[in-house]
């Protein structure tokens, strides 16, 4: 028996240079085992957590992208036995029961079916990417690792299922998949704080921050964290999400592509939220390449890889695009509604909004305009948005804050 591990790219994910807003928040919106051996009462003691307005995704996107039908069914002996952890204790993991399939593998391959499994299933946060295997005449023999035994994982099971079911009961019906991926978004940045040290008082790595589990039970995560907590909650209401693994500003990170309307998109919790803004809100792969790096597709068995990705081109569900303040010219109706933006914002309880400066401006020159030397437009847009507001939260020119993103046409304005 052979042990592999694949180190996955995101050890210490940094904060990325831009970054995240409250789009909306909470309240404010209108050896081995066998399955049979699972008692019942794990079961009735969970909250349901599948209790969405909307028609639930499962999320197979890597599953899809595996190189082999081989591959697939060793993905889908993975799937029959990833519950059941056993007793067995290895090299500080507990072992979980082992899968095993017919067929022709490579080392490459099972690196490329654990990792496609964990991406798969944000849910299964107990699972590591550490495992050991052998590879027979005609088959593969795969076993899994958790960093806590079966009773703990009950546990946070639990508590995970219950901050779903907190967060799924928030979610309006009736939304468009765009508003649904902001809501779930808000919900997520409003539970969850990003964790810089990730060492146990022991001085051991500590597993929560890189899972869904520790995003959004436990209310910390470094990137791994948030786009796996992002994507168990885009399923939850009928969004396909891919968790995506590179660099960002030349550190290891991780994020996700989420499909609107039948396009695919790049979105960065994890850099909206560690600074307030709406950046990486459904870019395309230019956009994102402008300060991301993807990891190679395809390099199974490295330290850092992609299985094959969906290509992200469309803008129509660009955040800027899709939502911001259109701004076609620095007139009285254009500070009325850049007013309303702020009101409405304050009102709300969000800290951002967007604005979406049009082709026929000149995007420096307009930026300069409405930020810099004392813009006495943006001003009048304060004064107009407090009067509005009537004895309510005030905004304070001073403390106003703001993102350009040239690429997108689109500034990111943080309020406080």
């Amino acid at each position: 028996m052979r042990k592999g591990s694949r180190v996955l790219a995101v050890i210490l994910c940094g904060l990325v240079g831009l970054s995240g807003m409250w789009l909306y928040r909470s309240g404010r919106f209108p050896f081995p085992f066998h399955r049979d051996t699972i008692t019942v009462s794990r079961a009735e003691s969970r909250v349901n957590a599948n209790q969405s307005p909307y028609t639930q995704v499962t999320q197979r996107g890597c599953y899809d992208s595996l190189p082999s039908d081989d591959c697939r069914r060793l993905y889908d002996a993975v799937d029959e036995v990833v519950d059941h952890i056993t007793d067995a204790y290895e090299d500080g993991y507990y072992l979980l029961e082992a899968a095993e399939a017919e067929g022709t593998f490579t080392e490459e391959d099972l690196s490329a079916v654990v990792e496609a499994y964990r991406a798969d299933h944000p849910e299964k946060f107990w699972v590591v990417s550490t495992y050991w295997y052998m590879l027979p005449d005609g088959g593969a023999w795969l076993q899994l690792a958790s960093p806590i035994d079966s009773s703990m994982r009950d546990t946070c099971e639990g508590l995970l299922d219950s901050a779903v079911a907190e967060i799924l009961q928030k979610v309006p019906a009736g939304l468009s998949e765009l508003d649904r991926e902001a809501a779930i978004f808000g919900l997520l940045a409003d539970r969850c704080t990003y964790q810089d040290d990730t060492t146990t008082d022991s001085g051991e790595q500590d597993w929560v921050p890189f899972t869904a589990y520790g995003a959004l039970a436990s209310g910390r995560a470094v990137c791994e964290g948030y786009a796996r907590a992002m994507e168990l909650l885009c399923g939850k209401v009928g969004l396909s999400c891919r968790i995506v693994r590179g660099t960002a500003d030349g550190v290891g990170h991780m994020w996700n592509l989420v499909r609107i309307d039948g396009a695919w998109y790049h979105f960065d919790a994890t850099g909206m939220d560690t600074g307030r803004h709406v950046a990486y809100f459904n870019v395309t792969d230019a956009v994102i390449a402008e300060d991301h790096t993807l990891d190679p597709v395809g390099a199974y068995g490295t330290r850092a890889f992609n299985l094959p990705l969906p290509a992200a081109d469309a803008t129509a569900a660009n955040y800027f695009l899709a939502r911001g303040v259109h701004i076609a010219a620095l007139d009285d109706d254009t500070a009325h509604a850049v007013a309303q933006a702020m009101a409405d914002a304050v009102a709300g309880g969000q800290e951002v909004f967007a604005l979406y400066i049009e082709e026929g401006l000149d995007f420096a020159d307009t930026v300069e305009k409405l930020f810099q030397g004392g813009s006495y437009f943006l001003g009048d847009c304060v004064q107009r948005a407090n009067t509005a507001l009537d004895g309510e939260e005030q905004i304070d020119y001073a403390a106003i804050r703001y993102v350009p993103c040239e690429s997108q046409r689109g500034v990111s304005v943080r309020l406080r």
